[in-house]
């Protein structure tokens, strides 16, 4: 028989000065309740401090990172466009020419020497670009597939996206590195190959894959038609559709209906998520996207807050302090779609 370890839940109060006095006096009682708690308070706050309105003739924001010290905002619009803003004044600092389509990935590696944009909405259209003295260098590595993303442990390398190929280069040589696919695959229409926090497992359109031997690990139940899933921050978890998956069983332990074909985001031990858009083929017109953000925390899975904005969240980001958030506002897609996009940056756990 095997021992079964029963969780003991420590005495905690809602009273932050009593529960960091408590902390003090008996470390021992510090744990995931105690985290839960303080994660219930900050994450149920959004205080507003800077919003960036938009733009010019027909253009729109479409997405947005935060610069690696978190005192400007680059943001990608419908014509292809990066603009860098200062969050302080609140002025346009410069504008690049990336793309002729949407920008709706902007990711800027941890220490600002890289950019990437991707153009996912209307074609497989992504570029790595080289960030000297903050600005963008016109020598870029173009990168014909729908989605990239950065590794995650020294962000030296590249995960792309391809239909249900994932293909990894080396960030600095800019070769070919390893490519990872199956017969096997669950065919998921935005399907986005991502790595494991270590690095050491690639999951695309449903299949986990070994990096070092490039084979096969398993192959997970498909719970969603549109995303592919995206690996928790411990390591052991995957959140695939509505579906909280333990990679150490492959089984399902948690379902959440709320973020079912929502983009995730984390922060620390919490995440963010909002429901996904798409460009409409026929009309080109931007659907499918929710008038709201909720935030989760990473270890019950429990709901801490809905946060309606009133408009289309398109996309957001997390600064690297983990302090601000930026979410990207639009309306429905018409005539009063330029005059109200917009970006607002919140501070969390202000009031």
């Amino acid at each position: 028989h095997c021992l079964v370890f029963t969780k003991m839940v420590k005495f905690t109060t809602d009273n932050i000065p009593a529960r960091l006095n408590l902390r003090n006096i008996c470390p021992e009682h510090e744990g995931l309740v105690w985290e839960s708690y303080t994660n219930n308070y900050v994450y149920s706050k959004y205080n507003p401090i800077a919003t960036i309105n938009y733009l010019s003739g027909r253009e729109f924001i479409c997405s947005c990172a935060f610069s690696e010290v978190d005192d400007e905002l680059l943001i990608g619009t419908s014509f292809g466009n990066v603009k860098v803003f200062d969050l302080r004044s609140g002025k346009e600092r410069t504008t690049y020419g990336c793309h002729e389509h949407p920008i709706n990935t902007l990711l800027l590696r941890r220490d600002g020497k890289f950019l990437i944009t991707a153009c996912e909405w209307r074609r497989s259209d992504s570029t790595m670009w080289r960030m000297v003295d903050n600005n963008i260098d016109d020598d870029g590595m173009f990168l014909w597939h729908s989605r990239v993303e950065f590794s995650n442990v020294c962000q030296d390398k590249i995960i792309a996206t391809t239909l249900s190929t994932g293909v990894m280069y080396d960030v600095e040589t800019q070769e070919e590195i390893a490519e990872f696919s199956s017969d096997t695959t669950n065919g998921y229409s935005m399907n986005r190959a991502t790595l494991n926090p270590t690095d050491k497992l690639v999951l695309s359109d449903g299949v986990l894959y070994d990096v070092l031997s490039r084979k096969v690990v398993h192959c997970l139940n498909k719970t969603s038609s549109i995303l592919n899933g995206v690996f928790h921050p411990n390591g052991i978890d995957v959140i695939s559709g509505s579906e909280v998956i333990d990679l150490r069983i492959f089984k399902s332990f948690a379902t959440l209906p709320d973020i079912k074909d929502c983009l995730i985001h984390f922060t620390g031990s919490v995440f963010f998520s909002h429901r996904v858009g798409y460009e409409n083929q026929a009309t080109y017109a931007f659907e499918g996207f929710s008038m709201a953000f909720k935030c989760h925390d990473g270890s019950s899975y429990s709901e801490i807050a809905t946060f309606d904005v009133g408009k289309n969240v398109y996309e957001m980001s997390v600064s690297n302090s983990g302090a601000l958030l930026a979410v990207v506002q639009n309306s429905d897609y018409g005539d009063d779609s330029v005059s109200s996009s917009c970006v607002k940056v919140y501070h969390l756990g202000g009031s």
